[in-house]
């Protein structure tokens, strides 16, 4: 839980695997539980993605965890629940996420079949979606965004003939995520937002610029699109206060509440 949780802020995990828990992922005793055991072995590879140096070969690394993910897939895939698999495509949505800068489109595309993945999941009838836990819906969140990336920046062109597709998952991952309940000025009201200044609902997109504030925050310890979504709603909430902002964009009144960034707008968060 420590371990998804703080991937999903792009920060490090605040705890981290002993030796013998080491030992006991590496081969899994006749004790423990097939869907415990692979779970062990998710969050253990969301820390190893989490701490991806932002220089280096992002195609050699990427290629190792990638290699890792597939074997824990499939070994135990036939045990997993939908939340499972979820969690586990949210952490290989993570390796995708970091290694989008590398040289070749191979990572772009799986980040795509990843997040496509995520919103049917998460849009099947078997799932509970509406009493999911929190880090589920981010992690839909996070899928959303990615596809409006692939879909209207510079990262579009791996998969510029599948347009149709992907205007329609964007719609079916905003549909899902506008079943929630929010409060004003939460979290995911936020990036909901922001997510519809920058593609409505009938997919037409704005202009490149625009999306690609959604990668302001570039950190070296993930990369969480969602986070650098909220952060982008405040800084416009900032500029409106101050007389220059788009007021038809934002509404500040939505975007009061905002005291669960200060702490995170105010780290180094290493921007490149």
């Amino acid at each position: 839980m420590n371990v998804s949780i703080s991937a999903q802020l792009g920060l490090p995990a605040t705890v981290h695997l002993d030796q013998g828990l080491v030992e006991l992922i590496s081969s899994r005793p006749p004790w423990l539980p097939f869907t415990l055991f692979s779970q062990l072995q998710i969050a253990r590879h969301a820390l190893s993605i989490g701490t991806i140096p932002a220089s280096g070969s992002l195609s050699t690394l990427g290629s190792f965890f990638e290699i890792e993910l597939r074997i824990v897939e499939e070994q135990s895939t036939a045990f997993w629940s939908p939340t499972d698999r979820i969690i586990f495509l949210g952490t290989k949505l993570m390796l995708y996420i970091c290694t989008r800068e590398a040289t070749s489109s191979w990572w772009l595309i799986n980040g795509y079949l990843t997040a496509t993945s995520i919103v049917q999941v998460a849009a099947s009838g078997d799932f509970p979606w509406a009493y999911a836990p929190l880090r589920i819906h981010k992690i839909v969140l996070n899928a959303v965004c990615l596809l409006l990336l692939l879909k209207c920046t510079r990262y579009r062109h791996p998969i510029s003939t599948d347009t149709f597709a992907l205007n329609n998952l964007i719609c079916r991952g905003r549909e899902l995520l506008s079943q929630l309940p929010t409060s004003s000025g939460d979290f995911i009201s936020r990036v909901l937002m922001v997510v519809d200044l920058l593609s409505d609902v009938s997919g037409r997109p704005r202009s490149e610029n625009d999306l690609e504030k959604l990668l302001v925050i570039k950190t070296r310890m993930g990369a969480n699109i969602a986070l650098s979504a909220a952060k982008f709603a405040r800084e416009e909430s900032m500029r409106m206060q101050e007389g220059i902002g788009n007021q038809t964009l934002l509404n500040p009144s939505e975007l009061a509440g905002m005291e669960d960034l200060d702490m995170l707008l105010d780290m180094d968060w290493g921007l490149e």
